[in-house]
């Protein structure tokens, strides 16, 4: 998940915004990661306190110019630095 790295660069304080999926090119992938509430494990794991989690939040990425686009079940976690 690149959250070492993320966790590192973050300035105390600092707030995280972490949504799935990241990588629509492989959605295979983020199926494999289950829910929020599997993202907020990972993140509690790296020592950030989860202010806030959900999932269910639909995305549209737009295809073409013709408005053309697919949606994605999109989870969110918002954790801080302490």
């Amino acid at each position: 998940l690149g959250l070492v790295e993320m966790t590192r660069v973050l300035a105390r304080g600092g707030r995280l915004v972490l949504s799935t999926p990241l990588n629509f090119r492989h959605p295979v992938d983020w199926i494999s990661r289950g829910d929020a509430t599997e993202l907020v494990k990972e993140v509690e794991k790296h020592g950030l306190a989860v202010e806030s989690a959900f999932d269910g939040l639909r995305y549209a990425e737009i295809k073409d110019r013709r408005g053309s686009s697919e949606e994605w079940q999109v989870a969110v976690v918002v954790a801080r630095r302490s």
